[in-house]
């Protein structure tokens, strides 16, 4: 049996989601703010990537008229641009709580 729903994106599947889903099952899940570090570096790294991506994307479709493509892309840009910021917040609070476990 999946830990995720079938249902659920593929970008759904990140460290968040999975530390979520333990949670919601009633588990102890104490995360140091090393472990926390550990986990979200890599999401926020892979969120820029997409976000760096989309927007080349964006300007290649603006190049060549293809503006329904830009349409969907930036909608897609919108929700990158807000993992971002999510991660970033994550990260910036733990640092200045000193966090030992969430």
């Amino acid at each position: 049996m999946p830990i995720l729903p079938p249902s659920r994106p593929v970008e759904g599947c990140n460290s968040s989601g999975l530390i979520g889903h333990i949670q919601y099952l009633e588990k102890d899940c104490r995360v140091s703010s090393d472990a926390l570090t550990d986990l979200f570096t890599p999401d926020l790294g892979f969120e820029r990537k997409d976000d760096e991506l989309l927007r080349k994307a964006i300007g290649h479709c603006a190049t060549v008229g293809d503006f329904t493509t830009r349409h969907l892309l930036e909608h897609m840009i919108e929700d990158s641009e807000e993992h971002v910021d999510w991660f970033e917040t994550q990260l910036r609070a733990a640092k200045q709580v000193g966090l030992r476990s969430i």
